[in-house]
């Protein structure tokens, strides 16, 4: 997904892909974030109004869905607490959780920008 994201050529095949792929794992936090990066574009400078409404629709969507798949009170829970570094299992916890933070950060990004894009005159 990440190689047909920018390609405009192959938007069909990236949209029947993420499809399917979101219906067999709607959780899936890569995939949810590819599809989040896809919407999340910057719109052309003769772009009107519905078209931009939309784009920014489709990528406060997938925000959502992003931060409705992230767990936040294990990740509060996991950062109100030191860790043992030493610990190789706890090591590879803290790895997935922070790449699990990294999402939740991204998609409330996405979200308040596109957000601000629609409410911007």
């Amino acid at each position: 997904l990440k190689e047909m994201r920018d390609d405009a050529k192959k938007a069909d095949a990236f949209a029947a892909l993420a499809g399917k792929l979101s219906k067999e794992h709607p959780t899936h936090l890569p995939l949810l974030t590819e599809v989040m990066l896809k919407h999340d574009a910057d719109g052309d400078k003769g772009e009107d109004a519905p078209a931009a409404a939309e784009r920014c629709a489709r990528a406060i969507a997938a925000a959502d869905a992003i931060i409705a798949a992230v767990d936040v009170p294990a990740l509060a829970s996991h950062y109100g607490v030191k860790h043992d570094s030493s610990d190789p299992a706890q090591k590879k916890v803290c790895k997935e959780m922070d790449k699990k933070k990294d999402a939740l950060i991204d998609a409330l990004l996405v979200k308040g920008a596109r957000t601000a894009e629609l409410l911007a005159p």
